[in-house]
C-alpha cells in the first residue's frame, strides 16, 4: 500500500517558511510537489541563516525537500528550454 497523497500534482506558488513548510508535509505523504520559484534568486527563505557545508540556507533545507523546482520568469516573452 502506498501514500495516501501518491498519485497527486501540487503546484507549490508560496514562499517564505510556513507555505513551504505544509508542501513539504504534502510531499512527505506522497504528493508529487512542483515548486514556481522566483527568477531573482527563488524563495525568501533561500537568503536566511547558511549552512557553512552547503552554502544554503538552514531555513530552506527541510522545506524544499523532495521537490521539483521550476524558475519563471514572466517578464520575459519567450522561455527556452
Amino acid at each position: 500500500m502506498g501514500l495516501p497523497l501518491e498519485g497527486l500534482r501540487v503546484i507549490d506558488l508560496t514562499q517564505d517558511f510556513a507555505g513551504p513548510f505544509c508542501t513539504m508535509i504534502l510531499s512527505d505523504l506522497g504528493a508529487e510537489v512542483i515548486k514556481i520559484e522566483k527568477a531573482d534568486g527563488g524563495d525568501e527563505t533561500r537568503r536566511g541563516v547558511h549552512h557553512g557545508s552547503t552554502g544554503q540556507a538552514t531555513t530552506s533545507r527541510p522545506s524544499t525537500a523532495e521537490r521539483k523546482s521550476v524558475v519563471l520568469d514572466l517578464k520575459k516573452p519567450t522561455f527556452d528550454l
